[in-house]
């Protein structure tokens, strides 16, 4: 699969749910939120759904992700990332946000 089909909700979404879901916590991704897709780079948020009963929601994951011999591959997760950051890690997420066009 080229990099162009795979940065799509069709593949990012199924991706996301074998990687978050956990129903038994009432942990449920119900779509994707592609913030930025180039140069083989991906940024996006795996956006749970919302809990009507039960315990209190999960936050949104943000993913920094790489297109590697046709599969996409984590480079970071997490609430607190930014491309902004004086000292990102690991070390590709320098690459990947300069490949997304956060950073000159």
């Amino acid at each position: 699969m080229a990099f162009e089909q795979a940065c799509t909700p069709d593949v990012l979404l199924p991706l996301m749910k074998r990687k978050f879901d956990n129903p038994a916590a009432g942990l449920v991704i119900e779509r994707v939120d592609i913030r930025r897709c180039a140069n083989g780079y991906v940024h996006l948020f795996a956006i749970s759904r919302q809990n009507p009963t039960g315990p209190a929601n999960f936050e949104n994951e943000q993913l920094f992700m790489h297109f590697v011999d046709g599969q996409w591959q984590s480079i970071s997760e997490g609430t607190g990332i930014s491309c902004s950051d004086t000292d990102l890690r690991p070390a590709e997420m320098f690459t990947a946000c300069r490949a997304l066009g956060y950073r000159s």
